[in-house]
C-alpha cells in the first residue's frame, strides 16, 4: 500500500484520488470474463478467482486494492484502481564554508569542485544516484551554503550519501555540512512543484503529480478547499469560485462544480436527509436539490412523518417538527348535550398564530371541514407551551391544528370523536294517574363505544329518590325504572334522572337528564273530617251551622272534585252545588277543596255524604261514606248562678243536660271556668255524675 510521506494527509489525498482516477475497461477475453484493463496498468490471473492488478514501469497504485476475487464474472470491488507515474525525488544536502570568502568566483569554484569531491561515492559510481542540482548562495554575507540535490532510488543510498559526507575528511573546511536523515517527513527531500512525496514500499519515496481537485505544496497533495477547485494535474494552487457560488465538498475538480447552495439549519424535533443521508445543521446542498426533514417519533409536520423541500425554493422550507395534542386526551371524549370544552396543544419556539379544531365532514381532505378558529395562543410563562381553549364543542369528530408560519400542523390519525349525552324519558310528558293504580317511570341512557361506568340517579322534588328503583342494560343501552305497583298520593311530585357517563381514565366527561312530572289522582279527606265537634261522634245538633269539606289532589282542567248526599230514607246520592270552591290549596297548586254550607241543621241534614272525583264527568274515585244524624239539642241547666263557701269548706255545683231518646250515646260533660277578662278556662274537678230518666247530673264539689 502506498502511503503519503505526510501522516494526517493519507486519508483525504487517498480518498480524493480514488474517485479522480477512472478505470478504463476492456471487453473481457470469453475465458477469463473478469480481465480488465486499468489506468496505466494491466491484470494477470491469479489462483482460482483472484484477480491481481499490475502498474506499468514507473507507475504505482496510489489508492486502491491490489487484487479482487472475481465472483459470478465480476469483480468484488467498488471502483477499479489506477497507476500513477512517478519520479524520483530529490535529497538536498547543505555545505556549509564559513572560512572562504563569500564571493562569486570562490562560490563558483566550490561549484565546480561538487563532481570531484563526490566521485568516489559508491551510488554515483554504480548509477544508483546522481547529482541533480547545484545551487550556491552567502549566508550572513560571510558564508558560502551549497545546496547539493540528489535524486535517489532507494533509502540506502540516502544512508550512502549522508555517510559520505560525515567521513570524508577532505570536506572538513566546512564547519557545517548536513544532510537529513531518511525519512518521510524529511523537509530536505524535494518533488518537483505540484507533486506529492510517497512512500511506495520498500523504503522507496517517489514524487508523484497531484491529482484534479488537489494542489501540491511542500511535497504535500492537498485538498482545493471548499469554494475552491483544480481541474489540471500537478496544479501548485486551486481557482475560487465566482460568489455566491461555492463548491458542496473539498476536493472539487471542475469550475461547473461551483454551485448556489442552501445552508442546513438546526432542526427541532427531527433531522435533514439527502437521499436517505442524515445532514447537519450547517451542512450545504445544491440549488434545486430535493432535500426531507424527517420527523423524530412521535413527532410531524403537516400532517406527515416527513416534508420533502427543495434548495432555493423559500416557502416550503420548515425547521421543526411538532407534536399537537388535546385535553381531554384518548380515543374519545363524552360531553354534556349542548356542548363540551376542548384544549389544543403544542410545544414550539414559535408561537402559533391560531388553533383550528375541525369538524370531519367524512372525507379525508380536511380543507373542506368545518372549522373553528381561534384567533391568538396562549403561552405559558417562560416556556414553549401553547394552547387555546374551544367551548360548546358538540357531537362530531375533530382534529387539533396548530399554525405556524402559515402551515397548518397536526398529528395524523387522532381524530377524536364527541358524543351529545342522550338520556330519554318515557313517559316524555307529564303522566295522570289515580290512586290505586300502576305507574313505571323509565330512563334510558345510550351507550357509545368506550363508555365505561354508565350510572342513572333518581330525585323526587329535589330529593334523593330511591324506592322502587331497578336497573338493566345491554350492549347499547343503560336503562333504569322507577315502578308503582299501587299508587298513592305521596307518590305524585316531579321525578329527574340523571346519566352520568364515565371516559376512559374513569374521569366523569357527561351526563345529562330526563326529567318526569307524575300527576296522581286522589281524596285527600273525606267529609267526616270537616264536622265539627269530636269527629268520632257522627251527630249534628239540629239548628246549628255545618261546614262540610271535599278535599282533592288533581292538576287536569278535565278532573274535578264534588260533594254528593243521599238523604234518610233515599236510595241514590245527589250532587251538592259547594258553597265554595273548587280553591286551590297548599304550595304545589295541584290541591283543590270544595265546601258546603248548612245553615241551621235539620232532619233532612242527615243521612250519607261522600267525595267524588269526576274525570270529564265520569266517575273515577269515590271517597267513603259518612253517615250524619241531626239530633235535638241538650237542654243544660245550672243549679244556682252563685254557689257562696269557707275557703276549705265544699262547694256544690250542679248541671242538667236533657237529651232525646234518639241519642243513643251520653253527653261528655266538662265544666268551664269564666275568668276576669271573659276567657273560658277548664278546670279539673272531681265530677260525680249519674243518669236518671234521660237525664245526666253532675256535681262539682
Amino acid at each position: 500500500m502506498i502511503t503519503h510521506y505526510h501522516s494526517s494527509m493519507l486519508l483525504r489525498v487517498s480518498a480524493f484520488l480514488f474517485i479522480s482516477f477512472q478505470a478504463v475497461y476492456t471487453q473481457p477475453a470469453a475465458e477469463y470474463p473478469c480481465d480488465t484493463t486499468i489506468r496505466n496498468g494491466f491484470t494477470e490471473r491469479g489462483e482460482g478467482d483472484i484477480v491481481y492488478f499490475k502498474c506499468n514501469t514507473n507507475h504505482a497504485i496510489i489508492n486502491g486494492p491490489k487484487s479482487a476475487q472475481c465472483i459470478n464474472n465480476v469483480l468484488d470491488v467498488d471502483k477499479l484502481p489506477s497507476c500513477q507515474e512517478f519520479q524520483s525525488p530529490k535529497t538536498r544536502a547543505h555545505l556549509t564554508y564559513e572560512d572562504v570568502e563569500c564571493s562569486d568566483e570562490n562560490r563558483n569554484i566550490l561549484k565546480d569542485s561538487i563532481p570531484e569531491l563526490f566521485a568516489e561515492m559508491k551510488c554515483l559510481l554504480s548509477g544508483e544516484c546522481k547529482i541533480a542540482d547545484i545551487a550556491h548562495g552567502c549566508i550572513h554575507g560571510t558564508k558560502i551554503q551549497l545546496e547539493v540535490f540528489f535524486d535517489y532510488p532507494s533509502s540506502d543510498t540516502q544512508y550512502e550519501i549522508k555517510d559520505y559526507i560525515d567521513n570524508k575528511r577532505y570536506l572538513s573546511r566546512r564547519k557545517r555540512n548536513t544532510f537529513p536523515t531518511p525519512d518521510q517527513n524529511n523537509a530536505n527531500t524535494v518533488c518537483n512543484p505540484g507533486q506529492g512525496l510517497f512512500d511506495v514500499g520498500n523504503g522507496l519515496f517517489v514524487c508523484i503529480s497531484c491529482a484534479l481537485g488537489q494542489y501540491g505544496e511542500n511535497n504535500e497533495c492537498k485538498l482545493c478547499a471548499q469554494g475552491t477547485y483544480s481541474d489540471a494535474e500537478a496544479s501548485t494552487s486551486c481557482t475560487a469560485c465566482t460568489p455566491p457560488a461555492t463548491t458542496l465538498t473539498e476536493g472539487s475538480v471542475a469550475a461547473s462544480d461551483c454551485v448556489e447552495v442552501c445552508t442546513l439549519a438546526a432542526v427541532e424535533k427531527g433531522t435533514y436527509q439527502v437521499n436517505s443521508v442524515n445532514k447537519a445543521a450547517g451542512d450545504i446542498v445544491a440549488k434545486d436539490t430535493v432535500f426531507s426533514l424527517i420527523c423524530d417519533s412521535g413527532y410531524y409536520v403537516g400532517g406527515g412523518q416527513s416534508h420533502v423541500m427543495t434548495c432555493g425554493v423559500t416557502t416550503n422550507v420548515l425547521t421543526s417538527c411538532y407534536q399537537v395534542t388535546r385535553e381531554p386526551s384518548g380515543s374519545n371524549v363524552y360531553y354534556t348535550a349542548g356542548g363540551g370544552t376542548v384544549t389544543c396543544k403544542v410545544t414550539s419556539a414559535t408561537a402559533p398564530t391560531s388553533f383550528i379544531l375541525a369538524k370531519s365532514d367524512g372525507n379525508n381532505d380536511m380543507t373542506n371541514w368545518d372549522r373553528t378558529t381561534t384567533s391568538a395562543s396562549s403561552t405559558a410563562s417562560g416556556t414553549n407551551d401553547h394552547s387555546a381553549e374551544f367551548t360548546g364543542v358538540t357531537a362530531g369528530t375533530y382534529t387539533c391544528i396548530a399554525v405556524i408560519n402559515g402551515a397548518e400542523q397536526y398529528v395524523p390519525n387522532t381524530a377524536f370523536t364527541t358524543v351529545e349525552l342522550s338520556v330519554s324519558a318515557d313517559p316524555s310528558a307529564a303522566v295522570t294517574k289515580y290512586v290505586g293504580e300502576s305507574a313505571t317511570l323509565t330512563a334510558q341512557a345510550t351507550y357509545h363505544s368506550g363508555v365505561a361506568n354508565t350510572v342513572i340517579t333518581w330525585q323526587k322534588d329535589g330529593n334523593v329518590y330511591s324506592t322502587d328503583i331497578s336497573s338493566s342494560s345491554d350492549s347499547s343501552f343503560f336503562k333504569s325504572e322507577a315502578s308503582f305497583a299501587t299508587l298513592a298520593l305521596a307518590n305524585r311530585g316531579a321525578y329527574t334522572a340523571t346519566a352520568s357517563f364515565k371516559d376512559q381514565t374513569n374521569n366523569e366527561q357527561a351526563s345529562g337528564n330526563a326529567a318526569f312530572t307524575l300527576n296522581v289522582v286522589g281524596l285527600l279527606t273525606n267529609p267526616v273530617d270537616s264536622f265539627s265537634g269530636n269527629l268520632n261522634i257522627k251527630y249534628v245538633v239540629e239548628a246549628t251551622a255545618q261546614t262540610i269539606k271535599c278535599k282533592a289532589g288533581y292538576s287536569s282542567t278535565s278532573v274535578g272534585v264534588k260533594m254528593q248526599h243521599k238523604a234518610p230514607g233515599a236510595s241514590s246520592f245527589t250532587d251538592l252545588t259547594p258553597t265554595t270552591g273548587p280553591t286551590q290549596t297548599g304550595t304545589d297548586n295541584n290541591e283543590w277543596e270544595i265546601s258546603y254550607v248548612i245553615a241551621s241543621a235539620a232532619t233532612a241534614n242527615g243521612g250519607n255524604y261522600r267525595c267524588i272525583i269526576e274525570e270529564n264527568q265520569v266517575t273515577k274515585i269515590t271517597g267513603p261514606e259518612v253517615e250524619v244524624s241531626v239530633v235535638e239539642g241538650l237542654n243544660v241547666e245550672m243549679n244556682a248562678e252563685t254557689v257562696c263557701g269557707v275557703v276549705g269548706s265544699a262547694a256544690v255545683i250542679t248541671c242538667t243536660a236533657a237529651y232525646p231518646d234518639s241519642q243513643t250515646n251520653e253527653p261528655y260533660m266538662k265544666f268551664y271556668k269564666v275568668n276576669a277578662n271573659g276567657d273560658d278556662t277548664l278546670i279539673s274537678v272531681e265530677l260525680s255524675i249519674h243518669s236518671f230518666r234521660r237525664q245526666r247530673y253532675c256535681y262539682q264539689r
